[in-house]
């Protein structure tokens, strides 16, 4: 009975460490089967943030960052140019935050950029958009592979 006394606070310690742990992993799981039932499709996601304060993800970090797009709505506003709803969620061990844009991706020139919810469509000025190019194996990159493979294009012909 002493010893069971004794391990009692070591349980207790492993149970909490275990379920924070669980609750770590399942975080991009669970999420992606909520969004995805709500037309939502998983373009690309990123577990590269480690939190000391949870030591597991120094050897294995869980996926922290999702981006979403409902591709069924993308629209073609030019050749080679479309605006997808884009959601990016992102969780920091503690808090899921999440961001809904309207993303433009031009498949051409391989830029992209994001411009607020709701803007309409035909009020873009595609020269003074503020575009980016995506950096080699990085989200951006990976959510512009996304579109590629996604949306019909004047570029999936010639490659």
């Amino acid at each position: 009975m002493r010893s069971l006394k004794k391990l009692a606070p070591l349980l207790l310690l492993a149970a909490l460490v275990g379920f924070c742990a669980y609750r770590d992993y399942r975080f991009a799981p669970n999420a992606i089967s909520k969004l995805t039932r709500q037309g939502w499709t998983v373009a690309t996601t990123n577990d590269n943030f480690v939190s000391v304060s949870h030591p597991w993800s120094i050897f294995h970090p869980p996926t922290t960052m999702l981006w979403l797009m409902q591709i069924d709505k993308a629209q073609e506003i030019s050749p080679g140019v479309f605006a997808i709803p884009e959601l990016r969620v992102r969780y920091d061990y503690e808090d899921v935050e999440s961001e809904e844009n309207l993303a433009v991706y031009d498949v051409i020139e391989n830029r992209q950029t994001v411009v607020r919810p709701g803007t309409a469509i035909d009020s873009l000025d595609l020269s003074n958009l503020k575009w980016f190019t995506p950096e080699p194996n990085t989200p951006g990159e990976a959510l512009m592979t996304f579109v590629r493979r996604s949306v019909p294009s004047p570029v999936r012909s010639s490659e």
